[in-house]
Formats: structure tokens, C-alpha cells, sequence
């Protein structure tokens, strides 16, 4: 589902030199140079930084239109515009605030977003077209609208509002823990304690058979990882 990291992918890749790439993007040999089955991965959150994909914003028609697009759904959702957040003014003072803000999560998700769906829309448009999508995290809502399973509109629309309810979220308290359990023997664990001591307590994510990731306030965690008997087989 999304939200969740649902695979572990190893990737290994030869080092190719900017004329190789720029021969592979080629629309005209795109076709040739590529002879395996093309995948699309999208990052989550913690890859933000202030200019992300600036020279192609610059220089490339299909990125920056595709920028701005994002931009026209997402402006009116945000307490400051996305193109002031990704490429402010070029003093220092300026670049300094705009990363501190674009490290927030009400910024950061929807700007990955909109620069990675920017940068697949231009692969694209040179040729370079997927033939499986898979997201980490905030990646999966980019891949499931790149394949088509929502509008751009509708995924931005999502992003935005996931990202503000989680900034919303007290943060003084909140923990997750990541267990080698099943979910459920974690759930298990989690009624054995009770709900009164358990009404902040979920599941976050179900990452594999054996890992579980647990959230809430963080007594209550500790207390469902005391009664899992897990000892320090698991991480806050």
C-alpha cells in the first residue's frame, strides 16, 4: 500500500560519462540503446535540498513546464510558493531560510514530488519510457501517478494534505519502533497490554513477514515492546 516501504532493491550500475547518457536520452536512439525492460524508482522523504533540478529548470522546456504545473495546484495549498522554496533569490541569507524550510516535512514531500515527477516527464520526452514504476515511501504516490492511477491533481492534491497532517502531528512524545515480529504477534502484544495503556499504539507499517514497525506515544511503546519480549531486538 502506499506509504509503506514495500522492497529493498540493490542496484548496480557501471559509471556512464555524460556523452553515453546523453546518447541514451536521444530520442532517436533511445529505442536502440535500450534493449532491457526500463524501471522508474521513486525516493522518499530525506532527499529534499534547496535547487534540486535547477539547470534543468533552466534549461529544459518539458521539466520547467512540468514544474510549474505542479506549481499551479500546489501554490495555493502551500504557505509559500514552490518555485521561492526550490530556487530563491541567490543571496545567502535567502538560500539559508528556504532550506530550513524545504526540510520541513509540509514542504519537503511536496517538492520531491513535484521534482520527480518533473524529471520522469522529461526522461519521457526523450524517449525513456518505464515499463514498471515502484516507490519508496512518498515515492509510491509519484510512481502510482506516473503509471496512471491518479491524476497529477489528485496526487498533488494527496501529497499536500499527507505532508501537512504529518507536520501537523505532536512531536514531543511520538516515537516508532521497528521489531523482527509478525503483525500478528505484534498486535498480539498490543492488546496484551491493554487500551488503556495502548490508545496512542498502531501498527505504522508492515515492511516484511518479520518487520513491523509500531508507533505512538512513547511509554506506550516501550510498554508493548517490554510485553513482546523483545529485549533490544528492536529500534526507536
Amino acid at each position: 500500500g502506499f506509504g509503506g516501504a514495500n522492497a529493498h532493491i540493490l542496484v548496480e550500475a557501471k559509471a556512464l560519462s555524460a556523452a553515453q547518457i546523453d546518447e541514451m536520452l536521444n530520442k532517436d536512439k533511445a529505442s536502440a540503446a535500450l534493449q532491457n525492460k526500463i524501471g522508474f524508482m521513486f525516493t522518499g522523504q530525506g532527499s529534499q535540498y534547496v535547487e534540486m533540478g535547477r539547470k534543468l529548470y533552466d534549461n529544459e522546456e518539458v521539466f520547467r513546464s512540468c514544474i510549474d504545473q505542479c506549481a499551479t495546484v500546489l501554490d495555493p495549498l502551500l504557505p509559500v510558493p514552490l518555485t521561492g522554496i526550490l530556487y530563491p533569490k541567490t543571496n545567502d541569507q535567502d538560500k539559508t531560510k528556504m532550506q530550513e524550510m524545504i526540510d520541513q516535512t509540509r514542504f519537503s514531500q511536496p517538492l520531491i514530488f513535484a521534482v520527480e515527477y518533473s524529471l520522469a516527464q522529461l526522461l519521457r520526452s526523450r524517449g525513456v519510457t518505464p515499463d514498471v514504476v515502484m516507490g519508496h515511501s512518498l515515492g509510491e504516490y509519484v510512481a502510482a501517478t506516473v503509471a496512471g492511477v491518479m491524476s497529477l491533481e489528485d496526487g498533488l492534491k494527496l501529497i499536500a494534505e499527507r505532508a501537512r497532517i504529518m507536520d501537523d502531528a505532536p512531536q514531543n512524545d511520538g516515537v516508532m519502533a521497528a521489531c523482527r515480529l509478525s503483525e500478528e504477534e505484534v498486535l498480539k502484544g498490543i492488546a496484551s497490554v491493554g487500551e488503556d495503556e495502548t490508545r496512542t499504539v498502531s501498527v505504522a507499517a508492515v515492511n516484511g513477514p518479520k518487520s513491523v514497525v509500531v508507533s505512538g506515544k512513547r511509554g506506550e511503546v516501550e510498554a508493548v515492546m517490554k510485553a513482546l519480549k523483545v529485549g533490544g531486538r528492536y529500534k526507536l
